[in-house]
């Protein structure tokens, strides 16, 4: 069993997407070996996190349909810090079927939300769920709308955004004390926005990574070892600002990495300058 808060939900809505592949496809694994049953119907599959940055042990657990939807009480879901919704855009009744899970978000908070489907249909359809309706929803409740056949979407895209959470029993590579954790800054930026420009997650400036305390400051210039070792200053000093402050300290933080990775000035155009 992985560790509290260190488990990823799978939910699955549609009748298009296998959730017991794409979990396979988050893992790298081939076959079920490596998958465990559980009462009520669950499925789950260990996950090892292995970066350039930390470490982690993660469990996937899948409930293979929502018609048979187990209490929000069950034990594995009170160690949820990641939920992933399938649902098909062809059949709105697979969408309505997502929104009975805002109880459960409401009640656990996870850190990572994302809204999965193939692809929606660009020709006119009025039987089925326009993506503006389905990313207005996203963004009304923190999810971000991934497109399993989308160019920049895809398994990748889903494993990018769970790698970037700080999982609570992650493992700093390189540091001095394994309760020292921190998420992949290569990450940190692309979860800020998605390719439509609007906020992916709720985490951006919430979930800005933990280390003991060092200073604020964020200068220009500054090394990414050392925006590194401020991670948890900057979480902590983010929770204590109002909505729009935190929003821009979340994009000045952002920015501080892309500089620190040697990003170009001009694809980060529009965004605040540090000083």
């Amino acid at each position: 069993m992985a560790s509290s808060r260190d488990v990823v939900l799978i939910a699955n809505c549609s009748r298009n997407i296998d959730p017991l592949q794409l979990a396979k496809d988050v893992c790298d694994v081939r076959d079920h070996s490596n998958a465990t049953k559980h009462e009520d119907g669950l499925t789950s599959f260990s996950w090892k996190i292995d970066n350039k940055y930390y470490s982690a042990d993660v469990e996937i657990v899948v409930v293979s349909t929502s018609a048979n939807l187990p209490s929000f009480d069950h034990a594995l879901f009170n160690s949820v810090d990641g939920l992933v919704l399938l649902f098909d855009p062809n059949e709105p009744t697979t969408f309505e079927e997502t929104k009975r899970w805002l109880r459960f978000v409401e009640k656990q908070e996870p850190n990572v939300l994302l809204l999965v489907c193939n692809q929606f249909n660009d020709e006119d359809d009025a039987s089925g769920v326009e993506r503006d309706v389905a990313l207005q929803w996203c963004v009304h409740h923190s999810f971000e709308l991934v497109e399993l056949k989308a160019e920049d979407g895809g398994i990748a895209r889903i494993t990018e955004a769970l790698q970037s959470n700080t999982w609570s029993g992650m493992s700093m590579k390189g540091e001095s004390s394994p309760s020292q954790n921190a998420k992949d800054p290569q990450a940190v930026d692309k979860e800020a926005t998605n390719s439509d420009g609007v906020v992916s997650s709720r985490n951006v400036a919430e979930s800005l990574d933990e280390k003991d305390s060092g200073d604020l400051t964020l200068e220009e210039g500054e090394s990414f070892e050392s925006l590194f070792g401020k991670m948890r200053s900057m979480k902590e000093k983010a929770a204590t600002l109002p909505d729009e402050e935190r929003r821009q300290y979340a994009e000045k933080v952002a920015l501080a990495f892309w500089h620190a990775m040697g990003g170009d000035e001009d694809e980060v155009k529009g965004i605040d300058d540090l000083t």
